[in-house]
Formats: structure tokens, sequence, C-alpha cells
């Protein structure tokens, strides 16, 4: 032993030392061996005596020799595997397997671990009195299966037998048929559209569903990824929003963000689910794979840093008054000419409308038709007076879709039309978009909305 001859060694320099010593002193060789004889007697005795040195994983190996506690506590069959929600009280792992409905066998615990005689199995590495996914993969469709399950904790303690058969489920039957693949979600371009106070993000998804988009704020030191849910319940984010995907719009939408501050930087992450409710996390047929939401990162958004809306003027004989107004989506798409825009008195192309440029109608007057919401929506509209010169429709918002008061209005002859909207308190504190969605390329007049306080 290592420390057993470090401690003869030295007994024997020190037995050396005490020889010389003695002998020039004139004692007994003798006498002075036999003294230090008995001290390495001692020292031997005192070390065989000692307790065996263990370290403290190894005492709490030893010390752990109950099995753990486990419970199933969901089963949910697919058409080729079985998910199977569990929990025990230790950490370790947890063995699933099913076996052919007969009511009476009972499988061993060598035969969960390692899959003998089993039509499928599947395992997980559990952490203590938190819930595990376990997948019982290889089954086939429309079959009857008992289903067993398993555990050892870290010291490798099992359940019994007895622990084995309370765990049985019996008479999980797969399914025959559903869908249970993952869609597949992606950004496209244009990618992304920046206002001051919204981002507008352009999304596909492989299929029919839904998707739901959230933006974080970044102050500098990252963002969080979201859960499935956070983005969908709209919990603890800075924006969110959602949109159907169809067939019909070739699996493509474009998603408001709003809300949001003037240049400021923001990440987004996205969530969707196939109109059979599967998510692009692989949930609910299989455990959440959660680096899907992680891979939806959109980072490094900034919106713009500074915001000037359209305005309108309205003069009155002994002055005027200036309104914030928000465009309707078709303004910067329009084809046609607008009379009395500029100083040429027309103005044509497709940028009628910018955020830092409106259009101005010079010297329009504004005609008000808005006693009433449903105006604009059925039957004709009062003309535009037949003096020379351009006229705006002053309307309410309500009854009918932006788009019929829009062409009613333009049918009348009217070079513009302004809709007075009827919210008291606004959704996120901003205004509707006023879109015409498919038909935006229909409507040749442009458009604006104004806040009710303002507006009435």
């Amino acid at each position: 032993m290592a420390s057993l001859r470090a401690l003869l060694g030295l007994g024997f320099g020190l037995r050396l030392c005490g020889v010389l010593a003695q002998d020039a002193l004139g004692f007994k060789l003798e006498e002075a061996l036999a003294e230090h004889l008995k001290i390495i007697y001692a020292m031997d005795e005192i070390i065989q005596d000692a307790p065996p040195r263990v370290s403290a994983q190894e005492r709490q190996l030893q010390a752990d020799t109950t099995p753990p506690s486990l419970n199933v506590l969901t089963v949910q069959a697919y058409i080729f595997h079985i998910l199977v929600t569990v929990q025990m009280d230790e950490t370790g792992i947890i063995y699933c397997g099913a076996v052919l409905h007969s009511g009476s066998y009972t499988p061993s615990a060598y035969e969960l671990k390692t899959g003998t005689n089993l039509k499928g199995h599947g395992s997980v590495n559990a952490a203590a009195n938190t819930r595990s996914n376990v997948v019982v993969n290889g089954l086939s469709a429309s079959t009857s299966y008992d289903l067993f399950c398993y555990a050892e904790d870290a010291s490798f303690n099992g359940i019994s037998n007895a622990a084995i058969l309370a765990t049985k489920k019996p008479s999980v039957i797969t399914a025959s048929g559903g869908d249970y693949v993952a869609p597949v979600l992606k950004y496209v371009a244009p990618y992304f559209t920046a206002e001051s106070q919204a981002l507008y993000i352009n999304v596909e998804m492989s299929e029919d569903g839904t998707v739901w988009s959230v933006a974080l704020k970044d102050s500098g030191s990252g963002t969080t990824v979201p859960t499935s849910s956070a983005i969908m319940n709209n919990v603890g984010v800075d924006s969110w929003g959602t949109h159907p995907i169809a067939a019909q719009q070739l699996y493509k939408a474009t998603i408001r963000l709003g809300g949001l501050q003037e240049d400021t930087v923001y990440d987004i992450y996205s969530f969707a689910r196939d109109m059979s409710g599967n998510g692009i996390d692989n949930t609910p047929a299989y455990p959440s794979n959660v680096t899907k939401i992680a891979e939806t990162k959109f980072a490094g958004l900034r919106t713009l840093a500074v915001w000037i809306p359209s305005k309108v003027s309205v003069a009155y004989a002994i002055g005027s008054t200036e309104y914030a107004l928000e465009p309707a989506t078709w303004n910067t798409h329009l084809p046609k000419c607008l009379p009395g825009v500029g100083s040429s008195h027309f103005r044509c192309g497709p940028d009628l409308e910018s955020w830092s440029t409106p259009p101005v109608l010079t010297n329009s007057q504004l005609v008000s038709l808005a006693s009433h919401a449903s105006a604009g929506c059925s039957g004709h509209l009062q003309a535009t007076p037949p003096a020379s010169g351009t006229y705006v429709l002053l309307l309410r918002r309500g009854k009918c879709a932006f788009a019929k008061k829009a062409l009613q209005a333009e049918r009348a002859g009217y070079s513009g039309l302004l809709l007075v909207d009827h919210q008291t308190n606004l959704d996120r504190g901003v205004l509707p978009d006023m879109t015409a969605e498919s038909q935006d390329a229909t409507i040749s007049i442009p458009a604006w909305i104004i806040g009710k306080t303002n507006g009435e």
C-alpha cells in the first residue's frame, strides 16, 4: 500500500537517524530497533482498522435500494404507434411495450427492456416527478393490444412483476387510418414588410390549416423561443397574429403583427397546425420536437424609424383642421390617374400612396353621406354635384365590406373615399386594416379610414 510504504520509508529514515544518534550516545542497538518496531506496528493497526474510502456517489448508490413508483397517465393510439404519457418519482428509464390483447399474458422486465416477444416497444430517459412520453412503435393498424410499462431508477432498482401488471392498459386499439404527418411551414418572398408600428410576415404551408405568428422584442440579449401554447394563445409576446391557410390562396398568407414600437428590433416565431390537428412540432401524435419552433425564428426585423400617415386638411371659413388617416391597402397599387392630384392636376403610376409621400387631392370638396352606417352598401349613392372639381365621399364604416363602399363611391363619381370607424376602443390601439383582399386590383379610387373620435 502506497501510504504504508511511505510511512515505512519515513520510519526507516527515522530509524537510521535514531540508530546513529543512539549509537553515538552509547545506547544498545537492540533497544532502539525494538522501540521503533512498536511504533510501526501501532500505525499499521490504525490503518487496517480504518473504514474503506467511499465516494459520495457510491454512498448514494449503496443507500438506494428502493424501486421507483411508476404511473401511466394517458394512452393515445394512432395507426402504427401508441403514445404513452408516464411519470415516476425518481430519475431513471421507463420502458413500455405492447402485446396482442389476450387478457392474461404479462411480459417480464427483461422483455420490456429488450423488446423480446413484444409487438412494439419504446423507452425514454425520465426525470423525477416529470411527465415524459414513450412512443411504442412497430404496431399494426386497427389492432387490439395490451400495454405494459417497466421502470428502473439510476441505481438499477426496478419495479416488481406485480407493479408491471398494475401498469396494464388492456385492449388499446390502433387507428385504421388518418393523417398524422406534420405540416411544413416556411417564410416566402417578399418575406416581410416593415412599418413603424407593424410587421407583415409572408408564410406558406404545405397543406390547409392555420398559422400563428408572434413578435418578441430583442433588446440586445436575444429572445427566448416561445412554446406552441404561448404562440397560439398570445401569451408573453409583444405582438400576435394568425391567418388560415387554404389551397385557394395557394397555401400562402400574410400575417400582420401590429402595436409595435418604432425603430425597434423584433424576432418573429411561428407555429402551424393542419386541418387534422397535426402541429409542425409533430404533436399530438408524437412527443413535441421543440426545435421545430426554434427553426421558425425570423431574427432582426426592425420597424421603421419614422411613420408619416396620410393626412386630410378640412378648410372652414375661419381656418382649417388637419386629421391623420390610415390608407387602404389598394392605394399603393392603383393603376389609374387621379384628377386634381399635385401641381399638374393629374398623378399616374403604381405608387399613389406611400408612408412618406401621401397623395394630395388638391381643392377637393368633402361630401358627407355618413348619417347611416348602411350607406354605400346597397342601392345607389348620391352622385357628385355637377360643378367642376373633385369630390371625396365621407361614409361610416359598417354593414358591408370596405370594397363594396369603395366601388359604390367610384360609380357615383367620387375621386376618393373617407370612412369613419365605429370603434371607440381600438384593438391593440390601431385602426383596422382597410383592405379588399383579392379585390384590391378592382378598385380605382383611393380610400382612407379615420378614427371615430376625429371622424365624428
